[in-house]
């Protein structure tokens, strides 16, 4: 549904900052590009995490400015809790045993699979019965977004494994 900013609902003044949270979690997240690259990391990572991370940017701006519901919230708190995730296991490869990191990286793909999964799942269900107005066009554009992005993770998992193997 559109924002309606003089809403003065506790529920969506708490889900506005909840949003402006993420929004501002979307922008700390853009340092992890720079660290990336001073890391030089596979480049197609690189790539495909600065598109991820400006779209989730994009997309924080335009969930709090434009549009408002919980469903739009709940794909923002996924990825948040995918990041925790996977900045924690930066953290903790930094410091660990390297044996121990493949393991741990293909449980953490495991769950950005489960995130793009869960999100892609929940928004054709939100499309097939949208009872509270959202916007098709955002939906359909997250939809195609979550889509890319879980077939680039799958491929990306699929590739690791086979090199892995060879290897």
């Amino acid at each position: 549904m559109k924002l309606d900013k003089s809403d003065m609902n506790p529920f969506t003044q708490n889900l506005r900052k909840y949003i402006f949270l993420q929004f501002v979690c979307k922008v700390v997240d853009i340092f992890d590009i720079i660290f990336l690259t001073l890391k030089r990391r596979d480049e197609n990572v690189i790539k495909i995490h600065l598109y991820q991370h400006l779209v989730g940017l994009y997309g924080a701006f335009v969930h709090h400015n434009f549009l408002i519901g919980a469903q739009f919230t709940i794909f923002g708190f996924l990825n948040n809790l995918a990041e925790i995730f996977r900045h924690g296991f930066n953290i903790w490869t930094a410091m660990a045993n390297k044996d121990e990191e493949q393991s741990w990286r293909l449980k953490l793909t495991n769950i950005q699979i489960a995130q793009f999964a869960i999100s892609t799942i929940g928004l054709l269900l939100t499309l097939v019965n949208n009872s509270c107005g959202l916007s098709n066009f955002w939906l359909i554009v997250l939809l195609l977004h979550n889509v890319f992005m879980l077939f680039f993770v799958l491929r990306h998992h699929r590739n690791a494994n086979v090199h892995k193997i060879v290897e």
